[in-house]
């Protein structure tokens, strides 16, 4: 007696095929592969992989500190010097202007801005070094003094600057 017909179309044979030689492949993928590899070696020799070097960096970034900018916006004094003679100017002024906060405000903002990038390519450049923190302190400077000045515009557009300001209450005077 023969034996029975497994496949009876040609696409069953085919998918059969198919599933013998994936078994097969499976089975010998890491000899096959190997010697894929050596014989494409040999053919192209430039494409043997090398070990990874990390690529020099040919344009160093050098940072100078420019201190002289924020004493440019403060007149040269001290930071609580500076929000004083702002409520002063406010306070004597007749029109109650509000632009003699936003143009100071305006430019500390750039300023902040600036040193936070200068910050940012300190770390990136030398890491949490001495330079950094020389860097992160003035940068905090400045977003206290930012701070400062929103606090005043506040309180001006409440009404009451001259009461905070003469009862120490606003949180440079403290």
């Amino acid at each position: 007696m023969p034996r029975p017909q497994l496949y009876h179309t040609p696409e069953e044979k085919a998918a059969a095929n198919r599933a013998k030689s994936k078994r097969s492949y499976d089975k010998y993928k890491s000899h096959i592969n190997a010697h894929r590899r050596s014989s494409h070696r040999a053919e192209n020799p430039s494409s043997v992989p090398r070990p990874y070097r990390r690529p020099k960096r040919q344009n160093k970034i050098k940072i100078t500190f420019q201190p002289r900018s924020l004493d440019d916006i403060t007149g040269g004094v001290p930071p609580s010097d500076f929000l004083e003679n702002l409520v002063q100017a406010y306070t004597s002024s007749s029109a109650s202007d509000d632009s003699i906060f936003s143009v100071p405000l305006a430019a500390l903002e750039v300023h902040l801005k600036d040193l936070q990038q200068v910050e940012g390519h300190v770390l990136q450049e030398d890491g949490a070094g001495e330079k950094w923190r020389v860097a992160q302190q003035s940068t905090q400077t400045v977003q206290a003094l930012v701070r400062a000045v929103e606090e005043l515009i506040c309180s001006c557009l409440v009404g009451s600057i001259t009461t905070t300001h003469k009862t120490h209450r606003f949180m440079y005077q403290n």
